[in-house]
Order: C-alpha cells, then structure tokens, then sequence
C-alpha cells in the first residue's frame, strides 16, 4: 500500500509540473486517453503506467480522462459528455437521474424522449448491438431492415397511472400507438453510430429535466476534479442520418415527425439552449465542442448562440499531409472563432500522406509527422490552439502502434505521433510576412480577402500572415500549385502542394528547391537539424520546420 501511495505521488509531483505550458511555441492536448498498454519495441517503458506517466507530463489539455481523479486535479481536464444522449443501458447517470427525480416528485420518464405513434425505422441487415438490444426488449421487433418501436399517447392512459391496463389497450383511444409503457416508446437512435453503444434522445424540452441533467454535470465533473466538459458530435441529432423514419416517427414532446429537418432544428435549437445554462450555472464551467456536422456559418439563427457558449473547438482530422492547397486556403473559420477568443484543438491525421504509398518505411511515416506539425504552425495561435496527431490509427486512444498505423508495431502511438523533438523547438509568435512576398488569398466566395488583414467580409479574423514562396502563375489568386509559408519571430514554416487534395503522383512529385528569405536550418521528426542553408527543397504535399540560424538571430 505504501508502494502505491508512493508512486501515486510521484506522478502527480511530475503532473503538477505539466501545469506550465509543456513546449515553448504552442499548446498540446490529448484527445480520449486510455488503454494504456506495455510497449512491447521499446525499452524506454517497462510498463503501461510508465505510458501514462509520459503522456501525463506531455500535454496542456485532456479531452478525456486519466481515471483518476487526483490526476485529474493535477491536469486540465475536460470529460466527455454529451446531453442529448442517454444510455441504452442504465448506468450511474441515469439511476442518480431516476434517484433525483423520485425525490423531488417528479417521473423519472421524463428524461427521455418518447415516439407519440409506432414507428418503424430503416435498418442495416448487419446490426450487431440491434440485436442485443432485442433480446431484453421483447415490445420492439424488426425484419430484415426494419425496426418498430411501439408509440405512447398519453390520451390511451386513461386513468392516467403509466400503464395501460388490458382493458385500456382493447379500447385504445389512438390505435396507432400501441405501448403499455412510455418506457417502450423511447426515442432510439438507430442510424449512423459513432461512439459505441445504443443512445436514446433526452427531453430537453422539459425545464425540470434539464436542471436535473445540470446537476448530474455539476456533480460528476467535481467528483472527477474536471474543469468541464468535451461533446465529440453535437449533430446529427434527430435527422434522417440517424433516424431513418419508414412509418410514423411523430415525437410527443417535439409535436414533430423524427427524421425531419425541423425536428433536427427545433431539437438543436433546444440543445444549444442547454449548454448556455450549462455553461451559466457551473460557471466558470469549461465547455468543448467538435465542429464535425455542424455549419458554424452563416446560419446565425443557431451558430451565433452556440459560438459564444463554446471556449474550445476540437477539429478532428483537420490537417491532413495531401490536404492540397484548396483546403488551406477555405479554413478562415479557425482564424475567425480564434477571433471570438475561442481556443482550438487542431488534430492532424497523416492517412493519406507519404506512409500510405510506403507503410514499411521508417522515413515515409516521420517526414508525414514532420509535414502535419508545419501545417499545424500554418495555424498555431500561441495561447489558444492546442496540437493533438492521432497518426493513421482507427481508434483516438492510448494503446500500441500495430503494422497498419505505424512502420512498427508495439509502440505507443502517442509516444510516436507527438514529435516532442520537434516541439521543443522555439519558434517565438507568429510575425508578418518578409516584405516582397506576396500574400495568400482565401477561398471564401463570396468574401473576399487575403491573409494580412484582420477582417474578411464581415466577419472579424486573426491575421494569418501566409505568403507564397512559389506559386504557379503570379497573376491568379487561386494557383494550381505553389509553397505557402508563415513565418515566426524565429522559425518559418513552409508546406508544398497542388489545389487538389490526395492526388498520388503529386506525393511522388520530384523535389523542387525553393529560395527562403533568411538563413534557417531545417528540424527534423528526432530534433536533429541541417545545416544553416538559404534554399530548401520540397517533394509534393511536403511540409518542414525551420528554425532561425544563429547568424540570423
């Protein structure tokens, strides 16, 4: 026991040492933590614990968990919630839902949405957790793709006590809804899943449920010395994407057919709502979102209250090493939520760079490293931008490295994809393009406006200062191919590509030498660096890190 206690305040001595930003020019964060495993290529581990260890003292922000509340407290931590979803399954948060509200009177039923008439949804032939979810649920039935689900009108209740009696049932008032219980006619999500498990819509039309639900919050994120929470996918919430309605679909709390773009609207409108209380009354709560699904502009009517709700946006899969130009050039958005004060964490993925034509190559899979943290630099805004790279692995966690996501299997994958070598590298803040260089213009019809200044259309931005080193025609705003370059107080980054994104013969494009406008030296994924050099050269979807020689400085 005193072993344990021994080595539990080892680590959070070491946390509490992570609580200064860990690398000099940007923030870091980890997205999902967790499955910790040995190493089993390595022997700068001796055991899973040693992972964690590292990884604790390795980023400035968790979305996620350590599994440890006092490692927790010793992080920035935000948990992942997501309050339009309930279990299928009942866990901790629903029975200290249905606790609360049996003791302040109230129907613990009332935190689920409910279908006011059978319903019957489209499924996939191949539904493994739908039948699972069959065996305990004899009221719902399917067929090859279909699923039903019985519907509850409250008027066939008629001495009102939930249940309909026998006799109740015979002499239904609406025959089109055949549930004994509203516990059979939950809201269930049966279309596109992405977080494992069955989900079933919460009412959050109901003001005493969502009271409830800040409670819940409040309570869980103390215990779990959390600063706030993280919803990985806000939407799609009650579209046809997940509720692929067939018959029916009327939902009694929402007076709205499922599977509608209304319904989707009101339910979002009402969401959003939500986390403003959220954010409100667990003040100075802080609260993350992805933007996967969501179109943060120029819908006003809901994109606007949801912005300022949110401290933190998390990209998934943002920058990617063949993202091509077009793509570079259509992201003002990170620069225009950046000026609303809002923090990012921009995850790179390397699936479709140089390791992908070459997975047994040491050297493919570090220079795809190499080129997501320069794309990353393009949009590094110290102070509020966060670098997470989750490789090319299937999953977002903390487990080995396997032969499809690194050239070795065996390794940590967050030990491999964060190139701390690199990131040790001072660059300073970003600076204004060298004089004589031209500038990058966004792709943003139909605003117009290039990357020096501080507002495109009529939107506000943090200037991104890019410029070219080389491009395709001098005459064009958009050119087909070309360097794009940002510079620091004292580094440069640069990235090479053509508009399109994933082309594969402009990955095996010939290098091409481009003058820079200093003395830099280039860092490479293990920290070491060339030699002080005026020109640099590129191969197709080619990013680099370069670092200020001293002459320079």
């Amino acid at each position: 026991m005193q072993k344990v206690n021994l080595s539990l305040v080892l680590i959070l001595m070491l946390a509490g040492a992570a609580r200064a930003q860990v690398y000099p020019s940007t923030g870091s964060a980890w997205v999902t933590p967790g499955g910790w495993e040995e190493p089993l290529s390595t022997s700068r581990f001796d055991s899973a614990e040693a992972v964690r260890r590292w990884e604790l003292r390795h980023a400035d922000l968790v979305l996620g968990d350590w599994q440890s509340a006092a490692l927790n407290d010793a992080s920035r931590v935000l948990l992942p919630f997501r309050a339009q979803s309930l279990s299928c399954e009942p866990d901790a948060q629903q029975r200290w839902l249905a606790q609360q509200a049996r003791a302040t009177g109230l129907d613990p039923e009332s935190a689920f949405l409910h279908f006011a008439q059978d319903t019957r949804l489209a499924v996939k032939d191949t539904h493994q957790q739908l039948d699972s979810l069959l065996q305990t649920r004899p009221w719902l039935s399917r067929t090859a793709d279909t699923l039903s689900i019985p519907g509850w009108d409250p008027a066939n209740d008629t001495d009102n006590n939930g249940q309909l009696s026998d006799a109740e049932y015979q002499q239904r008032r609406n025959p089109q809804a055949s549930a004994r219980f509203p516990s059979q006619a939950r809201v269930l999500v049966t279309g596109r899943q992405q977080y494992g498990g069955c989900e079933f819509r919460t009412n959050l039309s109901d003001p005493d449920v969502r009271a409830q639900l800040i409670n819940w919050y409040r309570d869980d994120w103390q215990q779990m010395a959390a600063e706030g929470g993280y919803t990985p996918r806000l939407r799609p919430l009650l579209g046809p994407d997940v509720l692929p309605v067939v018959s029916g679909g009327q939902i009694l709390e929402l007076s709205l057919p499922a599977g509608t773009p209304e319904a989707e609207a009101r339910y979002l409108a009402q969401l959003v709502d939500f986390l403003g209380q959220l954010k409100q009354q667990l003040s100075p709560a802080m609260l993350g979102v992805s933007t996967s699904g969501l179109a943060l502009w120029p819908d006003e009517t809901v994109a606007a209250p949801l912005r300022s709700q949110v401290d933190l946006w998390v990209r998934p899969r943002f920058l990617t090493p063949a993202m091509g130009l077009a793509r570079i050039q259509q992201s003002w958005q990170h620069f225009a939520l950046s000026a609303e004060g809002a923090g990012s964490v921009l995850m790179v993925s390397i699936r479709d760079g140089h390791s992908y034509l070459h997975p047994g190559d040491e050297r493919a899979w570090q220079q795809d490293v190499e080129t997501g943290l320069a794309l990353y630099y393009l949009f590094n805004l110290p102070g509020q931008t966060y670098y997470h790279n989750w490789g090319d692995s299937l999953s977002i966690d903390s487990t080995n490295t396997s032969m499809r996501d690194w050239h070795r299997p065996g390794l940590p994958k967050n030990w491999v994809y964060q190139p701390t070598a690199m990131l040790r590298v001072d660059l300073g803040e970003p600076v204004s393009a060298p004089k004589g260089y031209k500038p990058v213009w966004w792709q943003a019809e139909p605003l117009s406006g290039d990357s020096r200044g501080s507002v495109l259309g009529s939107y506000k931005v943090v200037p991104a200062h890019w410029f070219w080193l080389y491009r395709t025609g001098w005459f064009g705003k958009q050119p087909s191919e070309g360097v794009i370059g940002r510079r620091y107080a004292q580094g440069l980054v640069l990235y090479r590509a053509v508009q399109q994104a994933g082309q594969s013969r402009f990955l095996e494009a010939k290098p091409m030498r481009i003058s820079l406008p200093g003395t830099y030296i280039r860092v490479f994924y293990d920290g070491t660096t060339s030699e002080p050099m005026n020109y640099i050269e590129l191969g197709g979807y080619e990013g680099a890190v370069l670092q200020k020689a001293e002459s320079e400085e």
